[in-house]
């Protein structure tokens, strides 16, 4: 008897936990643009970036970010579908918190006048962002090496792991 009650609280404590850490998965289609040292930066199609091209130069412009690659650097552009493994549901709100998608992190519903902060797992600021139109961002995690991080939105505090 103690041993079924001991079964029944522990499947408690999963469900719970479960319903806690809703943690989801789904499919994106992005644009990968493919170094030829071998690295590869991702764009989520849904960000609708915008791309560019000079002579000797491609910008890709996401939401309030210009990166600019040397053509010469550059092997290939290529569209994949990728399933996306990482997310947290807000329970208070019922809303994505934020998605991790290959290397950079996404907020799909940032309300006017959040604040974003990325740490090192020492505390070093490394990204901070004032949000001053509501809606929905990524800031790219190209910088950022394979570690533990905390990011905080607006007074809440998620650690992520970049492998």
């Amino acid at each position: 008897m103690y041993t079924i009650m001991k079964i029944k609280l522990f499947l408690l404590l999963m469900l719970i936990l479960t319903e806690i850490l809703n943690v989801y998965s789904e499919e994106k289609t992005q644009l990968t643009i493919h170094s030829k040292d071998g690295t590869k930066v991702s764009y989520i199609l849904r960000q609708q970036p915008k791309i560019s091209f000079s002579t000797k130069e491609i910008i890709v412009k996401s939401n309030d970010v210009d990166i600019i690659y040397e053509r010469e650097e550059i092997a290939k552009f290529t569209y994949e579908i990728v399933n996306v493994q990482t997310g947290i549901i807000n329970l208070s709100t019922d809303e994505k918190a934020f998605e991790i998608i290959d290397n950079a992190i996404m907020f799909p519903q940032l309300k006017s006048n959040s604040v974003v902060n990325i740490y090192s797992i020492s505390g070093n600021l490394i990204f901070h962002k004032e949000i001053t139109e509501g809606g929905e961002y990524m800031f790219p995690l190209t910088s950022c090496v394979n570690g533990v991080y905390l990011v905080n939105v607006n007074g809440l505090t998620y650690k992520i792991i970049l492998k």
